[in-house]
């Protein structure tokens, strides 16, 4: 994947999630650039879009992997979609 450091780009992958009290609740593991990484912490969690906007809800996740890298995360739950930002530092 080519890395534009004036653009955010994300990128598809495939998520293991927690489901609790809803489905894909959080994610616990991913895979990324053939490594797959468990997830030790959710450092923050947002979400954009909803029903007020117009837009569709997209879920955002910014979690610490037992590695300690440090990964975003967005979850487009009418798609079922989980991407991950590409950074020039997570690209490593």
């Amino acid at each position: 994947m080519f890395y534009c450091p004036n653009k955010v780009a994300y990128k598809s992958l495939e998520v293991e999630t927690y489901s609790g009290y809803k489905a894909d609740e959080r994610p616990v593991q991913f895979t990324f650039q053939g490594s797959v990484y468990e997830v030790k912490d959710i450092l923050d969690r947002w979400y954009e879009g909803g029903q007020i906007s117009g837009r569709p809800t997209i879920h955002y996740f910014r979690v610490r992997t037992t590695t300690d890298r440090i990964f975003l995360l967005r979850h487009h739950p009418p798609r079922n979609r989980w991407e991950i930002q590409v950074t020039a530092q997570n690209l490593i």
